[in-house]
């Protein structure tokens, strides 16, 4: 795996911070282990280039050979948007980790081409594992889902090697009906055309008999 190199940072603080993000570069954190937390810096460009080169959560930082971390926390600036903080957490190869991961919900529930209304619960799965296990993301189809039905954490397939830490009853998604506004709407919307439809009916038929 490649090294994604860092620098010491001797300075801290917001002003220190500004300065780094206007020389391309992105302040960090790395912890674990009961070790005291270390500032470092990364090259913002390096770091772009890392992710979409790496797809996989763990991290290898440098310099030298390296260590192996994953992304804990990302900062990001409220207004625009970009990337102004990462925390970084140390792990061991075989030591199981914690971490929350994206649950993506796959096809087009019955109860939503009829009408129904999809909620999801959950966005995120927390889970316990060796890091070399770690999936990228948990997803499950939705297609047989119907109105009035739920999925749950138990529902969700994933790795014998891979722990779920949420209640196996918590609700991921459901189907709900339509609320009774949106039906009354659509009720009012059918009545209109076809009363349209039968005035433009009427006109006719008196157009023919005045012929």
């Amino acid at each position: 795996m490649k090294v994604l190199k860092i620098e010491k940072r001797d300075k801290t603080g917001k002003g220190a911070a500004k300065s780094l993000r206007r020389e391309g570069k992105i302040p960090v954190v790395i912890y674990g282990h009961g070790e005291e937390p270390k500032s470092a810096v990364v090259s913002k460009n390096d770091l772009k280039t890392y992710l979409h080169e790496h797809k996989e959560e763990i991290i290898r930082l440098g310099p030298g050979r390296g260590k192996n971390v994953i992304i804990k926390d990302v900062q990001y600036d409220p207004v625009t948007e970009e990337l102004i903080h990462i925390d970084f957490m140390h792990i061991h190869k075989g030591e199981s980790l914690k971490a929350s991961i994206p649950l993506i919900l796959d096809g087009t529930a019955v109860g939503v081409k009829e009408g129904g209304v999809l909620e999801q619960w959950v966005r995120e799965i927390e889970i316990e594992c060796l890091p070399k296990n770690l999936p990228d993301a948990i997803r499950i189809d939705i297609s047989g889902l119907k109105t009035g039905e739920s999925l749950h954490i138990e529902d969700l397939s994933v790795a014998e090697d891979v722990k779920i830490l949420l209640p196996p009853d918590e609700a991921i998604a459901s189907i709900m009906a339509p609320r009774r506004e949106e039906v009354k709407v659509a009720v009012e919307e059918e009545v209109e055309e076809e009363a349209v439809e039968e005035e433009a009916v009427e006109e006719k038929t008196e157009e023919e008999m005045e012929k």
